[in-house]
């Protein structure tokens, strides 16, 4: 998912966090790690998920239910900074680990970090 909103508007990364392991919880999803901070306009998620899903549904459903959440517990974001539209970017990127272990995600992820403190 891409596009978190604006640090001036009020949403934490405290609560994307929380908003997105409810919107896990409703779909059945388990999060293994998020990562809201790795870089200012985007959110990383490794994420377990049963296999009747594929990758599109299940970042449309991250995206459709948290930012329907996010922008309903904050009306004045959507007047806003997004107007007409969602608060998720339509664009993702996906990757599945069936050949790779966790430890090789995580350290992607923590790469990924270092990269953005630079």
């Amino acid at each position: 998912m891409s596009e978190v909103p604006p640090r001036d508007a009020g949403v934490s990364s405290r609560r994307t966090c929380g908003v997105v392991q409810r919107t896990a919880e409703r779909f059945g999803h388990e999060i293994v790690e998020v990562e809201v901070e790795i870089a200012p306009d985007h959110v990383q998620l490794f994420v377990e998920a049963d296999s009747k899903w594929s990758p599109a549904e299940i970042a449309k459903q991250f995206t459709g239910y948290s930012g329907r959440t996010i922008l309903k517990g904050h009306p004045e974001i959507k007047q806003r900074y997004f107007y007409r539209s969602g608060l998720w970017k339509d664009g993702y990127d996906v990757g599945t680990t069936g050949g790779v272990s966790e430890d090789v995600v995580r350290r992607y992820i923590e790469e990924k970090e270092k990269e953005t403190d630079h």
